[in-house]
């Protein structure tokens, strides 16, 4: 704390932020410092002393707990007691001193204030937003409203200045914004319009007779509204944009006609007649902006239409401007989803009111299409299918012969009618097409949705590429696409499919231009939707291994992230950063670079921000990828919100997860769990929509846990933290490795870790199942129970099993071995042309009932073994001579065997009852094939062959195996299921 003596002479005492000089927070300067005064350091009978003092009439009241707002600054300790009759503050003590703490006050503090009886300030109340509504002032506490009669655009012009609301635009009287309550002032402003504030325009006091239903109201061009300035009137001059108070200019390079029709509709100043280039109406003084919009041409106002900040700043020699026709005759449809599209309204008298026809037809619609330069009507619509305004009904009873340009050349009648008391009529012109991105939150990536008749609807993904998303990357302003996302990707959207097969050049303008199916008529579904990345889709992160809300600020631009430099980086430009990312509104800068340079380019330097932006690239910088900064000098941000992140004991601190990596967690086998994926350098997880069993196998084949068993969601091992890498991943089953199949783009998705995915794998239901300490308990027990006879034969099955269990590895169903196994019922083979020739066969052990074989050719090196119970491998026609046969040892009842030339070297063992071989065509001779252990009724068709070098392995009841002409190195495991990168070429 700092003590000092003030003398009353260096004293000035001011209220403010209160709208007025009359009411405000208590502020006093000295020639010391200036500073506010605590909520109990006044009281009413100081309160009137001032208000005296400052002209302002009498006190009305004394206002604490940061009525006119907090602020952060020094306070002053004011031993002041005053008896109220006082005319100035200093007569209340004659020993008056100050002390001010100039030290202690780093957060906002809740300061005291006072209003006076001579304030006055202006609110608009009722509006489509905060600047604009019916005109409401305050004299001293209370609320009023003001006549229309004299309010004029002067007056309404120091109201929006007021406000920082931009400029005025309309005036609009007869309660247009509703009619208000409280007193109607009998006050009149005469203004002049290079007032301040409204308190410092001429006041007097006129008897109007004015009712609520003529209110005065003010349209303002908005808080980040468009002005047109160095012109002859309001409707004409250079364009300079309303950003957080401050005016900027924009250059003409990234402005058309189709956004300056919407700025002079903003403006309420007619259509566009020109843009002027090469600063027509003289060079800017103030701040050049980086706004570039994409206007779709139907906006009401410029806030409406789309803008990027990815262009340079231009110098004040490229500053736009526009010409408007100041005409009083403006024609919009509104509601719709284009410009060409919604319900018919016109603007007169400074008025936006609706049209109303009980015979509105194509040929009046077909006027409103041409005047609007919006092609041929394709429908009349009475009533509307848009939502009407609010505008009372203008024009009515409307008879067009269908050759007039516009409306206006139609008979029609005028009329005031209410806003309810009729319905309006509405317009789908040809030119109403757009198309948008959605399911991203950016509006350059996304779901591709088109607008035609009316409706939003997909665009399927048969046949969509890189150029196809070129297109609709350029259509919408946002550069050529870097991904073309497919299996929607950016989840399922709904409505119709308008497009599917879309075959763009890459040269066309609009996407409804390429080639395609027939619109509208489509069998594909939502789970095809094709999406787009564009290049100028840009994200935001803080890349820590530690820490949550800190790291080093990276920025994914033209397909990659890459770092920002911390050149010129404000606190402001940093606090903006942290409230981007959601980690609270300020942060700190680390100069250290404790988080890295990073790997990628760096896309950013000199970033300024001003505090007004809600993004990073709206602020001014260096063109992208162009720096001058090292890599020490590679921005690392602290967040006020910043944690620590969890962890992770498993793994130890000097050790980077691999790219690509998956791990189970929160289960107690290795097989089973919460799927997580190492990416980016840090573990995270998987989103569970659209995740099912291919999914999972991908996962299981990856960690070696054989096939997938279940594919979990919800969280069900329970939720994870970190980053959610993956959504919508959609495997075909056969891939390597998880990064491998289609999903969203990694870290983009609208998931929540109540949604991460988890899979059990067969290794991990393997691994729970029989023991053989408990089979042999098993069969001591039998032995007690059953006797010494069934023991033995207990014994026997014990020892066959443990044999074959052996054979198979332990804890799986599948042999190492490419065999053919455990074929059950009904094994068929498709028939297959042009086999190899097949030699001389054996045939051992076959069991009873074995009805006539006869040419049976059989693939060369092949062995099959237990296959059981009228399994049947598919007949072919035309088989080549089959050479010597050779079969011992069949049981009873064996039918007449002939000519079965058999594979050399092939091997068929347990194959049980009603085994069959079926017969194939242009099949050639089978070399020493050998039969053992065949079963009762075993048929060998005529003719069959085998793919030669293919394996077939425990295929059970009704498989079938799609053997394709002269295929070799193919594998068809369990389910049919092709799985790639597998050799079973054997032998030769």
């Amino acid at each position: 704390m700092q003590a000092a003596v003030v003398c009353k002479g260096a004293l000035h005492l001011s209220l403010a932020d209160g709208g007025s000089p009359c009411a405000g927070r208590l502020e006093l300067a000295s020639s010391i410092a200036k500073g506010s005064f605590h909520d109990d350091a006044i009281d009413s009978n100081v309160a009137q002393v001032l208000c005296w003092q400052l002209d302002c009439g009498s006190a009305v009241s004394v206002k604490t707990g940061a009525y006119f707002g907090e602020t952060i600054g020094p306070f002053w300790i004011v031993p002041v007691h005053c008896n109220g009759n006082e005319s100035f503050i200093w007569q209340c003590n004659s020993d008056l001193s100050f002390s001010i703490d100039s030290v202690n006050y780093p957060q906002k503090s809740k300061f005291v204030g006072v209003v006076c009886s001579d304030h006055r300030a202006p609110r608009l109340v009722d509006g489509e937003d905060s600047c604009s509504g019916r005109v409401e002032v305050q004299f001293g506490e209370t609320w009023g409203t003001l006549c229309d009669t004299h309010w004029d655009m002067h007056d309404a012009s120091v109201v929006c200045k007021q406000l920082q609301c931009g400029v005025a635009v309309a005036t609009p009287g007869g309660a247009h914004f509703g009619e208000g309550k409280g007193p109607m002032w009998e006050e009149q402003f005469d203004c002049w319009g290079n007032e301040s504030i409204l308190f410092d325009c001429p006041v007097s006091r006129k008897d109007h007779s004015c009712t609520h239903g003529s209110h005065a109201a003010v349209t303002c061009s908005g808080k980040d509204g468009p002005q047109l300035v160095g012109g002859g009137s309001r409707c004409s001059g250079r364009v300079e944009i309303l950003h957080g108070g401050l005016l900027g200019a924009v250059c003409d390079e990234y402005l058309d006609l189709q956004d300056a029709d919407v700025i002079c509709r903003h403006l309420h100043c007619g259509a566009a007649t020109s843009t002027p280039k090469g600063f027509h109406f003289g060079e800017g003084t103030g701040r050049a902006w980086k706004d570039s919009f994409h206007c779709r041409g139907n906006e009401s106002r410029l806030g409406d239409c789309m803008v990027s900040w990815d262009q340079r700043v231009c110098g004040h020699g490229s500053d736009a401007s526009i010409i408007c026709a100041e005409e009083d005759w403006l024609l919009r449809l509104r509601g719709g989803e284009s410009r060409c599209d919604g319900s018919v309204e016109v603007f007169l008298n400074s008025t936006w009111g609706r049209v109303s026809d009980t015979e509105w037809d194509l040929q009046d619609a077909s006027v409103v299409c041409r005047h609007l330069n919006c092609g041929l009507a394709i429908e009349a619509y009475n009533p509307s299918k848009y939502a009407p305004g609010n505008g009372p009904v203008l024009l009515s009873q409307i008879e067009c012969k269908g050759n007039e340009s516009s409306l206006q050349g139609c008979h029609f009648s005028q009329s005031n009618e209410s806003a309810n008391s009729s319905v309006s009529v509405g317009v789908l012109c040809t030119e109403h097409l757009q198309v948008r991105l959605a399911g991203s939150g950016s509006q350059c990536a996304g779901r591709v949705e088109m607008y035609h008749r009316g409706s939003w609807g997909t665009v399927c993904d048969g046949s969509w590429d890189l150029p196809d998303a070129d297109v609709a990357c350029r259509q919408l302003g946002c550069g050529p696409a870097v991904q073309a996302p497919v299996s929607a990707a950016f989840g399922e959207g709904s409505g119709p499919v308008w497009l599917n097969d879309v075959k763009c050049l890459g040269n066309e303008s609009a996407l409804w231009e390429c080639p395609s199916a027939k619109r509208g008529e489509q069998n594909c579904r939502h789970k095809k939707d094709a999406g787009v990345v564009c290049s100028e889709f840009k994200d935001l992160r803080l890349v820590s291994a530690e820490f949550d809300c800190a790291g080093r600020l990276e920025i994914f631009y033209n397909g990659t992230w890459g770092s920002v430099c911390s050149n010129k980086m404000s606190s402001t430009t940093v606090n903006m950063i942290c409230q981007q990312l959601g980690c609270g509104g300020k942060g700190t800068l680390q100069y250290i670079n404790q988080f890295g340079a990073g790997s990628g380019p760096k896309w950013l330097d000199e970033v300024d921000c001003h505090g007004f932006e809600s993004v990073l690239w709206q602020c001014s910088s260096l063109p992208w990828g162009q720096n001058t900064c090292q890599d020490s000098e590679v921005a690392g941000i602290e967040c006020l919100g910043h944690t620590r992140k969890p962890a992770v004991t498993t793994i130890s601190k000097e050790r980077v997860c691999a790219e690509g990596q998956v791990r189970l967690v929160g289960a107690d086998s290795p097989c089973s769990g919460r799927v997580e994926l190492c990416y980016s350098g840090s573990w995270g997880t998987v989103c569970d929509d659209s995740w099912d069993l291919n999914d999972a196998h991908v996962v299981c084949t990856q960690l070696l846990c054989g096939s997938a068993v279940t594919a979990t969601q919800e969280a069900r091992f329970g939720e994870g933290n970190g980053t959610i890498w993956l959504d919508d991943v959609n495997c075909r089953g056969t891939e390597m490795f998880l990064l491998g199949c289609r999903s969203s783009t990694p870290g983009l998705h609208n998931c929540e870790h109540n949604e991460d995915a988890g899979v059990i794998c067969s290794g991990a239901v393997q691994s729970s199942e029989a023991q053989p300490a408990g089979w042999l308990q098993a069969f001591i027990v039998t032995c007690l129970i059953l006797g010494i006879p069934l023991c033995a034969v207990s014994a026997a099955l014990l020892i066959t099993t443990c044999r074959y269990r052996k054979r198979k590895g332990p804890g799986s169903s599948e042999g190492y071995d490419p065999v053919y196994e455990e074929i059950d019922q009904r094994l068929h083979m498709k028939r297959l042309g042009h086999s190899a020739e097949l030699p001389e066969s054996r045939c051992e052990d076959v069991g009873s009932d074995t009805e006539e074989v006869e040419d049976v050719p059989q693939e060369k090196a092949a062995e099959y073994d237990d296959i059981e119970e009228n399994d049947y491998v598919s007949e072919t026609e035309d088989s080549a001579e089959l050479p010597e046969s050779r079969c011992e040892d069949v049981g009873s009842d064996t039918e007449k065997v002939e000519d079965v030339p058999q594979e050399k070297d092939a091997e068929y063992d347990d194959i049980e009852e009603n085994d069959y071989v079926n017969e194939t065509e242009d099949s050639a001779e089978l070399p020493d094939a050998g039969y053992d252990d065949v079963g009762h009724d075993t048929h060998t068709a005529r003719d069959g062959q085998l793919d030669p070098d293919a394996d077939y392995d425990d295929i059970e009841e009704n498989d079938y195996i799609n053997l394709f002409e002269n295929s070799a190195g193919s594998l068809y495991d369990d389910t049919g299921i092709y799985l790639e990168q597998e050799t079973l070429v054997r032998g030769n």
